[in-house]
């Protein structure tokens, strides 16, 4: 499989509809271009929500006794002695729901999801998203029941490719307790 770029990704879903392909993006949100943009941006963050590994970071309060959070970051879970603590994203910073603030008088333990680079995916990922991206736009665009059909078949054969790419890659052991310890392997709660 061959890298993809943004371009040849919504080329491959305006392809997949019987649309023509374009020589740019132009992102005025108004054409046929734009759309399958925005699809497939949100078909790659629901991708990273569901399959981005998490990172392990502590963030430190500001002066104002804020913690800041990066633009990228797309999902926050505290960790270690924070684990129990329900934090969330608020516009750029961190906010305490059970204590119903965004005030930080220590560091935070936290583990992170952040938003992937299309152009930095594997191959197999960024096929597997483009063709869900394909079957979306579809849906809410032409709404043909056989090129939906179609679409669908495509974009499993995709997933089932990208899900195999991603099990030979990862280093998984139920047997090996040592693996829950690392960023390889997620618990989700």
């Amino acid at each position: 499989m061959a890298q993809l770029t943004r371009l040849d990704a919504v080329n491959r879903i305006l392809r997949s509809n019987g649309e023509q392909p374009v020589s740019s993006l132009v992102t005025d949100g108004t054409n046929d271009t734009s759309i399958a943009e925005a699809i497939l941006d949100e078909m790659l963050t629901q991708y990273a929500i569901e399959y981005g590994d998490e990172v392990q970071i502590e963030l430190y309060p500001t002066t104002e006794n804020k913690i800041v959070l990066a633009p990228g970051i797309l999902r926050v879970d505290g960790r270690d002695t924070d684990r129990e603590r329900r934090l969330v994203r608020r516009g750029n910073y961190l906010y305490d729901i059970d204590n119903n603030t965004d005030q930080f008088t220590s560091s935070v333990k936290l583990r992170v999801i952040y938003e992937p680079v299309f152009t930095d995916l594997d191959p197999a990922f960024q096929y597997m998203i483009t063709d869900q991206a394909a079957q979306m736009y579809q849906a809410d665009v032409k709404g043909d029941p056989e090129v939906d059909q179609r679409l669908r078949v495509r974009a499993m054969k995709s997933k089932a490719i990208a899900m195999a790419k991603l099990t030979s890659t990862r280093n998984r052991s139920w047997l090996n307790t040592t693996d829950l310890k690392t960023n390889t392997f997620r618990v989700r709660n």
